[in-house]
C-alpha cells in the first residue's frame, strides 16, 4: 500500500500471517508494486525510496536490499519482475532505467537505458527471452536477454577502464 507495508493473508482463513515494513529510516517508503517468485518463496517489493526489497514469504524476513548506489538510487522503482528461474529479477525507474538484479546476493548486474521518460512497468516473456518496459509517455520498448548472460553482459576488469571500442 501508500501506506509503507506489504500484507501476508492466509487465503484460506483471511487471517494475516505477517507484515513486511521498509527501514523506518528510508526517505519514501511507499510501496509500488510486490511480485512473487516463481516458487513463491521470497516477494519482490519496489519503493518508492528507490529500493526493491525482497523478502521470504514464511517469515516476512528481509533477505536483501537491492539499491544501485550511483544514477537515479533514490529515485522510486516503480515497477519489478521475477525473471524465469526466480535468480533474477528486472525493474523500471523514475530515472528512466531497466535493471536486472541477482536475487540470490542483492547484486546490481546491469543498467539498460532507452526511456526517455519515466518507466513505469515491466513485463519479461514466458520463456524469458525478452522483457517489454513501458513508459509514461505510452513508449514500451523490448529488450533482448540473451546479452544478460554473464559471458556477454560483463566483463570485469582488473582496475578503471576509461576508454572501450568495439
Amino acid at each position: 500500500t501508500w501506506d509503507y507495508d506489504v500484507a501476508a493473508y492466509d487465503t484460506a482463513t483471511w487471517e494475516q500471517v505477517f507484515r513486511m515494513f521498509p527501514p523506518e529510516d528510508a526517505a519514501y517508503k511507499r510501496v509500488n508494486e510486490c511480485r512473487p517468485s516463481p516458487d513463491g518463496a521470497r516477494l519482490a517489493v519496489a519503493h518508492d525510496d528507490g529500493a526493491v526489497r525482497i523478502h521470504d514469504t514464511a517469515t516476512g524476513a528481509l533477505l536483501h536490499t537491492l539499491r544501485q548506489q550511483a544514477e537515479g538510487a533514490r529515485l522510486p522503482q516503480n515497477d519489478v519482475v521475477w525473471l524465469p528461474g526466480g535468480h533474477r529479477v528486472a525493474t523500471v525507474s523514475k530515472d528512466l532505467t531497466l535493471r536486472i538484479w541477482d536475487a540470490e546476493t542483492g547484486e546490481h548486474l546491469s543498467v539498460w537505458h532507452g526511456h526517455e521518460q519515466t518507466a513505469t512497468a515491466v513485463a519479461v516473456t514466458s520463456d524469458g527471452s525478452a522483457l517489454f518496459s513501458g513508459d509514461a509517455g505510452g513508449v514500451v520498448r523490448r529488450w533482448d536477454l540473451a546479452a544478460l548472460t554473464s559471458e556477454r553482459s560483463r566483463w570485469p576488469l582488473p582496475d578503471t577502464g576509461y576508454a572501450i571500442a568495439v
